[in-house]
């Protein structure tokens, strides 16, 4: 075979021939569509590329002959040895196989389930072949997505809690100079300053679960919202609320503001009575 000559193999693959064009050297025509022929040259040659493409490294027929080759995937058998009878094919070396190999193979099924159920059982059962699921790719997308916002409301939600945080101990302080005298009263009455620090604090509590509750109701409202929109889109529910966040959240909520009330608690509790008394 030629050694100058190092062209792809698809160069050297045609399509349906017709007999009447090739002179038989060896073996026999195609009788099958799964069969094929090696055509070669006029000077019975073939090149390098088809060499290596069926691992020959000279022109034997007795290796040639019925030896299985792949062909777009497709394994073909060689049936037979040809040589071009006409001009055109005459400098041509290659395969000639029959197209209509392909009319028999089935390279793609669509599957439509009816509901997500059916879908969820059809990958089940699909899981030993090669299956590209559009619906999965979309949803997966449509999560990435929803994921990328959730990140910026996390950072949002951060900011907000750190604002949320002061404005509590500017309210509690602001409650606190307003309700001196009250603190003076209940220490003439025999209350102690750790009375008094446990009343404010206590009602910040409150206002902090209070709080608690609201946010949550909020939340559950804006996921059932969402769900019922992607259900009836893609017929899946996308947002999920974890017990382990709504706990973290109420942790947050009621330590942040027990920090947030306990500073202007202490130092009030610890005004003499005679000062908030006095107090104007």
């Amino acid at each position: 075979y030629y050694k100058n000559i190092n062209s792809p193999i698809k160069d050297y693959l045609y399509v349906n021939p017709t007999n009447k064009y090739f002179k038989l050297l060896a073996g026999n025509y195609p009788a099958k569509n799964n069969e094929l022929l090696l055509l070669l040259d006029q000077n019975k040659s073939i090149k390098e590329s088809v060499a290596n493409y069926l691992k020959i490294n000279e022109i034997m027929y007795s290796e040639i002959l019925n030896k299985d080759i792949l062909v777009n995937n497709i394994k073909l058998t060689i049936s037979g040895v040809v040589i071009s009878n006409n001009n055109y094919f005459q400098d041509m070396s290659g395969i000639l196989y029959n197209s209509e190999i392909y009319n028999e193979e089935i390279n793609e099924i669509f599957i439509y389930p009816k509901d997500y159920q059916s879908k969820l059982k059809i990958k089940e059962d699909l899981k030993d072949y090669n299956v590209v699921d559009d619906s999965e790719t979309v949803v997966n997308i449509t999560k990435n997505f929803v994921q990328g916002i959730s990140y910026v409301l996390i950072a949002f939600s951060f900011i907000a809690l750190i604002v949320s945080v002061i404005m509590i101990s500017i309210i509690t302080y602001i409650s606190v100079l307003e309700r001196v005298k009250e603190i003076g009263i209940l220490k003439s009455l025999g209350a102690t300053s750790r009375d008094v620090k446990r009343l404010f604090l206590s009602e910040n509590l409150v206002i902090g679960f209070l709080s608690f509750i609201f946010t949550l109701e909020i939340n559950q409202l804006a996921c059932e919202l969402i769900n019922n929109f992607t259900n009836k889109k893609i017929g899946l529910n996308i947002l999920h609320i974890d017990s382990k966040i709504i706990f973290l959240i109420f942790f947050l909520t009621i330590t942040l503001t027990y920090i947030a009330g306990y500073i202007p608690a202490r130092k009030t509790s610890k005004k003499k009575v005679i000062d908030t008394l006095r107090y104007e």
